[in-house]
């Protein structure tokens, strides 16, 4: 039954995405105005609206202007229900598996016995982000291949959202950091291709010249017109496929990924090193441990002519500089009269009776 909820919701969502990835790159309002044709401008009723289902009832034609529909909007509906149902199924799948502790959402959710816990709510912030994540990635898709535009507006939702997820579901400091940065770095670039690309893209009708594309808001991803066009998918006989074959300013995808990933690359650099130092810093610490130990045992063995006796002969504690540590029962390790040369910073026994050894005069 919830699958069934699932990809009923997927439709919808999915005709919502169509309405965004055709207004967003034209600066269009996305909440107000009804839906019309592409083609002859007619505002549509509600019963051409139905997912899925106008699209085969009206036999994929325009019902005002019978003009063929593109089938991007069947398409991009259905695969957003299925994706939607497939997200579901594949993240119980992992939590029945012992991957969260329980199944992503109980059936009950639909009836009054449902209750909500921790990892429930966890559970379903966790399906939902994937769920934004896709709607937001079908939007960049459509857009990019019929417009040759990524709407900077579906870059900060996915940025949001996975700051959200992550927070929420806290795995750790530099998972979040991580995060910020990655999204960031698909959304600095804004201010510098706002420079590069000052000019409005605009088609003529008759003698009035009309805007199209709010160009600041949008990137350029290959300077040719639309790959949807090119497999006869776009739009027929409409205005604005005179816009999208302008070669607009700006940068490309693929140089975007290049420079992001360049990005990583350098801060896989820095933090590699950095672990590295910091690594050598430990070894280096504990190495200069051992050496204090090992001096210790020497001083021990040239005055007793042999090494200490008794269960363990082994530090302890870290050897700290000012004085030597405390055992676990909080008693010195030194038991030597103070100033005594002989006292030694080594435990002979757990009880910390036995003798000791010091490479230095005890002082307390």
């Amino acid at each position: 039954m919830i699958l069934l909820l699932l990809f009923v919701l997927g439709l919808c969502v999915g005709s919502f995405l169509n309405v965004l990835a055709d207004r967003l790159p034209k600066g269009e309002d996305v909440i107000r105005g009804r839906s019309h044709c592409d083609f002859c401008r007619h505002k549509l009723r509600w019963y051409e609206l139905i997912p899925l289902l106008s699209f085969f009832i009206q036999q994929g034609k325009s019902r005002c202007c019978k003009k063929q529909l593109s089938l991007q909007y069947p398409l991009s509906e259905l695969a957003t229900g299925v994706g939607f149902v497939l997200i579901y199924s594949f993240q119980s799948f992992l939590l029945r598996q012992g991957y969260g502790g329980q199944a992503a959402v109980s059936p009950d959710i639909i009836g009054v016995s449902f209750q909500m816990d921790i990892q429930s709510l966890l559970n379903i912030v966790r399906i939902t982000s994937y769920f934004v994540l896709l709607s937001s990635f079908t939007v960049i898709f459509i857009s990019d291949l019929k417009y040759e535009i990524i709407p900077i507006e579906m870059i900060i939702v996915g940025f949001i959202t996975a700051l959200i997820y992550h927070g929420i579901t806290f795995i750790n400091f530099i998972t979040v950091i991580n995060v910020i940065f990655s999204g960031f770095s698909g959304y600095h670039y804004c201010p510098v291709r706002c420079v590069l690309d000052r000019s409005m893209v605009r088609y003529h009708t008759g003698f009035r010249s009309k805007k199209v594309f709010k160009s600041a808001y949008s990137v350029r991803t290959i300077s040719h017109c639309g790959i949807w066009n090119k497999l006869g998918l776009g739009r027929k006989n409409s205005p604005d496929l005179e816009a999208i074959m302008v070669k607009q300013k700006g940068f490309t995808l693929l140089e975007l990924l290049i420079v992001i990933g360049l990005i990583g690359i350098l801060i896989a650099i820095s933090v590699t090193s950095y672990t590295t130092i910091q690594k050598k810093s430990r070894d280096s610490r504990r190495m200069g441990d051992l050496k204090a130990v090992q001096n210790a045992l020497e001083q021990y063995y040239a005055d007793n002519s042999g090494y200490p006796t008794g269960v363990y002969t082994t530090l302890l504690a870290t050897y700290l500089p000012g004085g030597p540590p405390k055992d676990p029962k909080t008693t010195c390790y030194y038991k030597q009269t103070l100033g005594d040369t002989t006292g030694y910073s080594i435990c002979a026994d757990l009880e910390g009776t036995g003798t000791f050894a010091c490479s230095t005069p005890c002082s307390g």
